[in-house]
């Protein structure tokens, strides 16, 4: 036995713990043995019951459900009906199970046995029992539980003198439309089957290859209950180019990065209803979610063994995918109240743009996620803990500033005593801020290091396996060259980090990890080609970095009020129509937006304009009427033009529903003037872009 294979513990612990011994199991992959720690038997309750999987690859079982199904003779509302043929359905899956596959676990048992015969380390010494009362264990677990998923009855203050944003009317009628079976199996068909299953042990993947057995009751049940997005993405872009421009100017600041106690725990049911009926939703719809968040009953598994429900008065179901939205919508709370003390002068925040009217960003809230830019100063860091009050004391929402961390920008001399005031933990930059950098050069190669770490781990439990190529590339395509994809949406590929990335796929697929050099049978300029064109299909990382990033010129010319958009607009400017940023000047900083921009020459060939009024569209040199800009087709007429350039609005009008051309054409050239023409015949009249390259129809 290595050394490796044994626990220490000290003669107080033995004489604590008597009972306890050492077992080692199996050697399944590793050269080592592991080993088990055990403390004792415990008595085991009744297992609940859950729907296996591998259920669904035996042949004909649809149709046993099926028949099950049919035979079940329960009447009643159709909730009820829903729930007793699930319950009726759990018996007969469970006799089925034993008949066709038997004890699954004891026949796991069974084969480990026989493995730990075959390596001769069977143990011979009896077990030994650890005497508990599991009743106790299981009170106390059930009694924390119980109070944390309950809230004292007591007053409350409102925010009544807070505006809040509100759907319009058609909207809350939109909401309480029914909805069909098409939209229930849209739904149903994007869940994850292989998810935990809820209490009653029917996973996703039983309703979605059992829908049309079952399909009547849950429509019922659903027709009866009727009867009686911004991008994760945005947010760090923003909190980069934000901090970027607070770093250039050089005054101190504070960057607060937040950690809310139990978030979803603790949200108050009460001022949820409130706070939805002040956003403008209906009171049937009020009364929906008050059904869904209200009707919740927990049960806690005590060594595998469920004990009694309790009900709930407080918290979001974690896991719901409801509960997100939900506390969103509370979390604008905090937003509000943030806004209210910008506006009143007590916080500052960061400005973005050195024009007369900057931008002032105070805090960015993703989901629990919160960042809050303020001045280096105690007055404000006073008031920001007031607000911190304010906002526990109308949401239940508690900010736990013990794990909240206070980040200096700059040069912060009395930082020291801003931490001593709020009461938090000190960080540096760089940070990580939704999973990606905060702070970091944007060509810092340190800031992929976790991403080659968690490409190496992941191969680290592969390369044991027996794989032959085509198995290697499966993985390489759907896992490996997956796990950079989150960097790159955002951050700049350095060409060092590029390299090392595709030398460990190619190693992989090779067989060259921590083994001898073998040979590489094709370039990886072909492997990375697409199998039409004879390649394998694994992704080109660095094509893919400047696809992505592509994305985002996309979203600027197109979502027109997004605030990540005004953010960059703010501090670069934007070109003529407002269809990209200025390129902008200087150092590039902490800022990612510079090297997004720096590919606006490789992406605007792609891309033809959609006229709509015609004023936001150059007339000679965009791609707006044709293959090629007019100034391509029709240089003479160019020649001449007087405005260069101007506007399609300036030089057209707008009459029965098409467009036309100013006389000047005509007097100019009658004979350019009419092949003009010929060019605007189904112009769009909606003012946006259109793509050329390939996946038009997924851009469009």
């Amino acid at each position: 036995m290595s050394r490796l294979d044994r626990f220490l513990f000290s003669h107080e612990w033995d004489e604590k713990f008597p009972t306890i011994r050492q077992q080692r199991l199996t050697r399944v992959l590793s050269d080592h043995f592991p080993i088990m720690l055990e403390c004792g038997q415990f008595r085991q309750g009744k297992r609940p019951f859950r729907f296996e999987n591998m259920w669904l690859q035996s042949e004909g079982f649809v149709e046993r459900v099926k028949g099950w199904w049919q035979s079940y003779p329960f009447q009643g509302a159709p909730s009820f009906v829903l729930a007793q043929k699930l319950k009726a359905l759990k018996g007969d899956l469970k006799k089925w199970n034993e008949e066709c596959f038997g004890n699954v676990a004891v026949k796991s048992h069974q084969v480990l046995a026989e493995l730990r015969v075959l390596e001769t380390v069977a143990e011979s010494r009896s077990l030994s029992i650890l005497t508990t009362d599991q009743q106790v264990i299981a009170d106390c677990i059930t009694h924390f539980y119980t109070g944390l998923y309950s809230e004292e009855s007591g007053w409350r203050p409102k925010l009544d003198n807070l505006a809040f944003s509100m759907i319009s009317a058609e909207d809350a009628a939109w909401l309480e439309r029914p909805f069909g079976e098409e939209e229930v199996v849209g739904v149903l068909k994007a869940f994850n089957g292989d998810k935990a299953p809820g209490p009653d042990g029917f996973p996703m993947a039983f309703f979605q290859a059992c829908w049309d057995v079952v399909h009547n009751e849950v429509m019922e049940s659903i027709k009866y209950f009727h009867e009686v997005g911004r991008q994760i993405l945005d947010s760090v872009l923003i909190a980069n180019e934000v901090l970027d421009s607070r770093l250039k100017v050089g005054l101190p600041g504070v960057l607060c990065k937040l950690d809310i106690e139990k978030a979803y725990d603790h949200v108050s049911w009460d001022f949820l209803i409130y706070l939805l009926r002040r956003c403008g939703f209906s009171g049937k719809w009020c009364n929906w979610i008050w059904f869904c968040i209200s009707t919740v009953r927990f049960s806690i598994l005590v060594n595998g063994s469920p004990q009694s429900f309790f009900a709930s008065s407080t918290g979001l179901r974690q896991g719901d995918p409801l509960s997100p939205l939900l506390f969103v919508i509370v979390m604008e709370t905090l937003s509000h109240l943030m806004d209210r003390a910008t506006i009143g002068g007590y916080i500052s925040g960061f400005a973005v743009g050195s024009g007369v009217d900057p931008l002032v960003a105070s805090h960015l809230l993703f989901v629990d996620d919160t960042l809050i830019f303020c001045n280096a100063d105690q007055v404000q860091i006073a008031h920001l803990r007031a607000v911190f009050s304010w906002f526990e004391a109308v949401s239940g929402l508690k900010v736990n500033l013990a794990k909240s961390e206070m980040v200096p920008v700059g040069v912060v001399p009395n930082l020291e005593s801003l931490v001593e005031l709020m009461g938090c933990n000190i960080r540096s930059l760089p940070m990580t801020y939704l999973g990606l950098p905060l702070g970091a050069n944007f060509n810092s190669k340190t800031i992929w290091n976790t991403v080659i770490e968690r490409m190496e781990k992941k191969l680290g439990g592969w390369k044991r396996l027996y794989l032959s190529k085509g198995g290697k590339l499966t993985l390489l395509r759907s896992t490996l060259s997956s796990i950079p994809t989150y960097f790159l949406s955002l951050f700049h590929l350095p060409a060092g980090v590029a390299s090392r990335l595709e030398k460990i796929q190619r190693d992989f697929l090779w067989g060259g990890l921590g083994e001898a050099h073998k040979m590489h049978l094709v370039n990886w300029t072909q492997i990375c080609k697409p199998i039409q064109a004879g390649g394998l299909g694994v992704k080109n990382l660095r094509r893919f970095n400047k696809a992505l990033q592509g994305k985002w010129l996309w979203r600027y010319g197109m979502e027109r009020d997004a605030y990540w958009r005004k953010v960059v607009e703010i501090k670069y400017g934007s070109m003529w129509g407002g269809w990209c940023s200025e390129e902008g000047h200087g150092s590039y900083g902490v800022s990612v937006w510079k090297s997004i921009r720096k590919d606006w020459g490789c992406f605007v060939p792609f891309i033809s304009y959609r006229v709509g009024a015609g004023d936001k569209v150059q007339f000679w040199h965009a791609i707006w009427c044709s293959d090629l800009p007019l100034k391509v087709l029709f240089p003479e007429l160019f020649s001449i033009a007087r405005e260069k350039d101007a506007s399609v609005a300036a030089l057209m009008s707008f009459s029965n529903g098409h467009l036309a051309l100013g006389c000047e054409f005509f007097s100019e050239s009658p004979r350019l003037g009419i092949g003009i023409l010929g060019c605007l015949y189904g112009i769009d009249l909606l003012s946006n872009l259109g793509w050329n390259g390939p996946g038009s129809a997924l851009l469009e």
